[in-house]
Parts: structure tokens; sequence; C-alpha cells
């Protein structure tokens, strides 16, 4: 797996430019707040589960400082298939069972 350093980045994923965040040393989370709309930015300290995991938080497509996607490629798919596409770009093996990936849906 990449060696993840606190900081800012964007990457390419099915298409679209992703913006996320690193912080926090340990344990692998992957953070999607669920979007359209929400981000990253809302999520100010995570409870501090960040002084225990390293916490990488996606800026959905379309929201934050993401890129907007074709169309209406908006569906609880499309974010799932960002998430994979993180974890391929990252070479995050499936069989690490001490990682965590973590999706907030808004009611």
């Amino acid at each position: 797996m990449t060696d993840l350093k606190p900081g800012e980045y964007d990457t390419i994923l099915n298409g679209v430019q992703i913006h996320y965040s690193v912080r926090g040393k340990g344990p692998l989370l992957i953070a999607h707040s669920g979007g359209p709309g929400a981000d990253a930015r809302d999520w100010d300290d995570f409870a501090r589960i960040d002084d225990f995991v390293t916490i990488l938080a996606i800026h959905p497509r379309g929201s934050g400082l993401s890129g907007p996607a074709a169309g209406d490629a908006y569906l609880l798919p499309d974010y799932a298939s960002d998430v994979e596409a993180m974890r391929v770009h990252l070479g995050w093996l499936r069989s690490n069972t001490r990682s965590l990936i973590l999706i907030q849906y808004q009611n």
C-alpha cells in the first residue's frame, strides 16, 4: 500500500477529479460523506479518531474540492465505485483486515 502522508491531494478516479485529505497515523480508514453537497471540510475533528488511525477523507464527486461528474453520475453505485477506485489507486489489498471504509449517508 502507498505510504500516506498527511496533506491535501487530487487524483483522477473513474474520469472525475477527486480531492482527498489525509491525516492521522495508524490503520487506514477511508471516509466518504455520502454527498452530493457534503464533503470532508464538514468534518473537523473526527472525534479524535485520527489519534490512532490514518483518515483518508474523500470529497465526493461534484462536492467540495472535487470536480463534477458527467451527466447524472451521482448515485450510490458511482460513489462506491470511486471508493473502490481509491482503494486500487492506493494499492490497498482487500485482505487487509486492519483497515476500514466508512461511508456516511445523509437522510
